[in-house]
């Protein structure tokens, strides 16, 4: 095939994050151009630049040869809201036409992981979880929790909130004082998530 007079050139992308799709994740940004893109080029994190976030990856899709997937450092993006995408040095496949710097709007959540910083007892059978952030979706199931000999103390209720970072964990029994407890991460963990969707980070391993 004589590609010779192939002159495309790509224009601005239509831009998808997670706050309008919600199959992608904080991380990544699809990108949709009007034409098929050159994989060599595309696939170069260092193409692509947004403020506030770092991109480590590009891929182009199998399926959609017109479509890059960015995804970003996880727990780079700092804020929530649109900011300028960059993109420079993309060219249309097959094309030996010179390829232009695009700008599009990119709009972001933040997509930094909430972290479970301390667990205190309130009571004989009381702790307070206190994370980073506000977060919900914690359950029964979100964390065990184990005495000394590593025997998990069963948990009859979590007294949880989106307003504030802090959290009530009422065990069925009450422990003596001085007891110690470990906080690990639990079957439901997952469904643990600050405002904008972030899972929890899920290397938990506290001592009260």
């Amino acid at each position: 095939t004589d590609y010779s007079n192939n002159n495309n050139i790509l224009d601005t992308p239509t831009v998808t994050t997670s706050t309008t799709d919600s199959s992608l994740t904080n991380n990544q940004v699809r990108l949709v151009f009007n034409h098929e893109v050159d994989a060599n080029t595309a696939i170069e994190a260092s193409n692509y630049s947004i403020p506030n976030a770092k991109v480590v990856n590009a891929q182009v899709l199998n399926d959609a040869l017109n479509t890059v997937i960015l995804t970003l450092q996880p727990n780079g993006t700092t804020t929530t809201g649109p900011r300028e995408l960059i993109i420079t040095g993309v060219k249309a496949k097959d094309s030996v036409a010179s390829p232009k710097s695009l700008t599009a709007e990119v709009n972001l959540k933040e997509n930094i992981r909430p972290v479970l910083n301390t667990a205190t007892f309130r009571s004989a059978n009381e702790i307070e979880l206190t994370f980073s952030e506000s977060v919900s979706g914690i359950a029964t199931d979100s964390f065990v929790i184990e005495n000394s000999l590593g025997e998990p103390l069963t948990i009859s209720k979590v007294d949880s909130s989106t307003t504030v970072n802090k959290v009530i964990v009422t065990l069925q029994d009450n422990l003596a004082a001085g007891t110690v407890v470990s906080i690990k991460k639990g079957a439901g963990v997952g469904a643990v998530k600050d405002e904008a969707g972030n899972a929890i980070m899920d290397t938990i391993n506290l001592k009260t």
